[in-house]
């Protein structure tokens, strides 16, 4: 629909309209094969005794590592950008309807996040975030990804921060190690005595 509506690639629609916009203009969609790495990228993993895969390579013959077999370039939008967690971070300040340098206009920040009329719970999927209620007209919203050999949070707290992580490499047990990563930031988040006072994106 993108590339229809634009006349451009979706990578490069996305990338001159959102992210470069946000600061975060290094992003690029990762090529599916271990050759094709982009510049700084790191090397992913699959869990150990992981199946190995057949490559969608036709040249390869033996099986591969899952990060490596080809499935990559099928993702695009659902997962397939390679972003370092600074990278993360400055898209959602962009987004986060904080103010500042944000992309979004406010209208459209509460829309993304509006609670469907369908459900009373307190957490609930809006437009590319998962967001929770947390009273006195605050709201966290967070994401997270995972595909062979890689996985990720995102998370814009409504306390004001917002952090990233990004891994490369994807548990067995996914769900746990999300849980325990999303304890683990809270945890450290709360042992914060004093924040820095100045901005520091133009050092990373």
């Amino acid at each position: 629909m993108i590339e229809h509506a634009s006349g451009m690639s979706y990578e490069d629609y996305v990338r001159r309209e959102v992210l470069i916009p946000a600061g975060a203009g290094r992003m690029r969609l990762a090529d599916p094969f271990l050759d094709g790495r982009l510049e700084n990228e790191v090397k992913y993993y699959d869990y150990p005794g992981a199946n190995r895969s057949k490559s969608w390579d036709r040249k390869v013959r033996k099986r591969v590592p899952r990060p490596y077999d080809g499935f990559l370039s099928t993702m695009d939008a659902h997962g397939g950008w390679a972003a370092s967690a600074v990278d993360l971070l400055r898209f959602v300040v962009a987004v986060d309807g904080r103010g500042g340098d944000d992309i979004l206009a406010a209208e459209t920040v509460e829309l993304m996040i509006e609670r469907p009329d369908y459900t009373r719970d307190a957490v609930w999927y809006g437009f590319g975030w998962l967001v929770r209620d947390i009273g006195e007209g605050r709201t966290n919203w967070w994401h997270a990804g995972s595909i062979p050999g890689a996985s990720s949070l995102l998370l814009r707290a409504g306390n004001g921060l917002s952090w990233a992580v990004v891994m490369n490499s994807r548990s067995k047990k996914w769900d746990s190690v999300l849980s325990a990563v999303d304890k683990a930031m809270w945890k450290a988040f709360r042992q914060v005595t004093r924040w820095p006072d100045h901005d520091l994106f133009a050092e990373f």
